[in-house]
């Protein structure tokens, strides 16, 4: 593995892994409940993948594996995993987890 790529993984943090499963699994969890679902969201990737910190891991991994993508804001480049809706014949992604093309 590229020495320089391996030394830039920065696992997800446990706010990440929440908004990436309830990007992924929006079937599941009720965002929009007056319930805090912060546990039930925890206890499903944990029963789902077992290792949450390899999980993390991983999920750190992958993003930098994702092609980047340029932020309009601030015109600059990030690799970045989320729920992605479309605007206008735009796609338009809500990043759960993101990092800089420049830690890469």
């Amino acid at each position: 593995m590229n020495k320089m790529f391996k030394e830039k993984i920065t696992p997800a943090t446990d706010l990440e892994l929440y908004d990436l499963m309830l990007a992924a699994y929006p079937d599941t969890f009720d965002e929009d409940s007056d319930d805090n679902i912060w546990y039930e969201v925890m206890y499903f990737a944990e029963a789902q993948f077992g290792d949450i910190e390899m999980l993390k891991e991983f999920l750190g991994r992958l993003v930098l594996l994702t092609n980047p993508t340029k932020s309009p804001l601030t015109n600059t480049f990030f690799h970045v995993l989320g729920k992605v809706e479309f605007f206008n014949e735009k796609a338009i992604m809500t990043a759960a987890i993101k990092r800089s093309v420049n830690n890469c």
